[in-house]
This record gives C-alpha cells, structure tokens and sequence, in this order.
C-alpha cells in the first residue's frame, strides 16, 4: 500500500496460538485410573473424567448435561455453554462406552424415585 508516498507494508496479525498441553497422554491416564479406587462413586467419576476430557467441555457445562444431550450412535454431545448457546461437541468411542456403561448399569443405583433428568447424580441421588 502507498501513502503519501511511501510504501507501507501491513504486517500479518499474530492471531492467537493454540492453547497447550495441560497434561501429557500418560498423565491423563493415570488421573482416571485413580478413581477405580473408590467403588461405584470411582466408577461414576471416571465417566464423569472420561466426558470431560473427551468432550473438552467446560465444568459448567458438564453439569448441565441431561440424558437426553448424550447421543452415542452419532458420538455427539450437546452442550449449553456461555449464554445458553447450544452446540454440538464429538466425543470418542471410548467416552461413549463409558456412558453407555454409566446410564445402564450405574446411574441407576444412584437415581432416588423420582430423580431428575440430570446425567451426572451425587450420592444422595440428585
């Protein structure tokens, strides 16, 4: 671009760089195998782990999560973020078997009558 004269050369925006690696592969790893230690609650927060790190989703939006926002067969979740904006995040094969083993054989021992529709349950059932 000329102005005035001179040539003004525009320079490339830096953008943004990537965010990085808070936890290596191997490390990651062994957060989750911690939780097999603590029985039917262990197992519960390992599906917890498995939809967080799989789903890259916000703590806030973990716990929003429904039954009906888990859909395995198109390995989707979808997820109300920031301002209710709904979207659609993938997850692997691996998170949907955990879900499937979740909603099947544990949640029930957690759900109280007349439970919620919430994917996540604490102890007491809510």
């Amino acid at each position: 671009m000329v102005v005035h004269g001179y040539l003004i050369m525009e320079l490339p925006s830096r953008g943004f760089l990537p965010p990085r690696a808070i936890f290596s592969i191997d490390e990651i790893e062994k957060i989750l195998a911690q939780t097999f230690l603590f029985g039917i609650t262990g197992y519960r927060d390992r599906v917890i782990l498995e939809t967080f790190f799989a789903g890259s989703i916000r703590r806030g939006e973990l716990v929003k999560l429904d039954l009906g926002d888990v859909d395995c067969q198109s390995q989707l979740l979808r997820v109300s973020g920031k301002g209710n904006k709904v979207r659609y995040v993938p997850i692997s094969d691996r998170a949907c078997e955990w879900l499937t083993l979740y909603i099947s054989k544990i949640r029930p021992k957690f759900a109280s009558i007349g439970c919620c529709n919430a994917l996540f349950l604490a102890n007491n059932g809510k």
